[in-house]
């Protein structure tokens, strides 16, 4: 075999191995998310930790990633006002470095439903106060007048 064939063929093996390599996927965790509901962000192994990352989205804006235990990461909030759709996420490792990408996915915020007093916490302190005095002052009424018919 001549040299400019085996020149050839290395060429298209390698070719053929860049085609069929995974390209490199973000991490984006819940996906589908709400809006106002955190995302966690990973780069899963493929950025350089010493060198970090910043995350871009049309969804959140930039953020940077910061050293975890084994991969880089980041934390954000999706916006309260966040549309449904599909939007694409993007982690630029290091100054020049590997780009890794991925995508989330908002669905339509859920209905709220009607208003049905106090289910969070704290919300209702003054309320249940208000019932637990009401609630007190019928049982000394009852026992007042329970005690007045027994002495009269």
């Amino acid at each position: 075999m001549s040299s400019g064939r085996i020149t050839a063929v290395a060429l298209a093996a390698v070719a053929t191995l860049g085609f069929t390599a995974a390209a490199a996927v973000a991490s984006v965790n819940p996906d589908p998310v709400g809006p106002g509901q955190q995302l966690r962000l990973s780069d899963d192994r493929k950025c350089d930790m010493s060198m970090g990352a910043h995350a871009s989205s049309p969804l959140f804006g930039e953020t940077a990633l910061a050293a975890g235990a084994d991969r880089m990461v980041a934390g954000v909030t999706t916006p309260a006002t966040a549309r449904p759709g599909s939007y694409p996420v993007t982690i630029r490792c290091g100054a020049g470095g590997v780009r890794v990408t991925g995508t989330v996915t908002v669905q339509a915020a859920p209905s709220k439903g009607a208003d049905a007093g106090t289910g969070t916490p704290g919300g209702g302190a003054p309320q249940l106060a208000c019932g637990t005095a009401l609630l007190a002052l019928a049982a000394c009424g009852a026992v007042r007048r329970r005690r007045g018919h027994s002495h009269g």
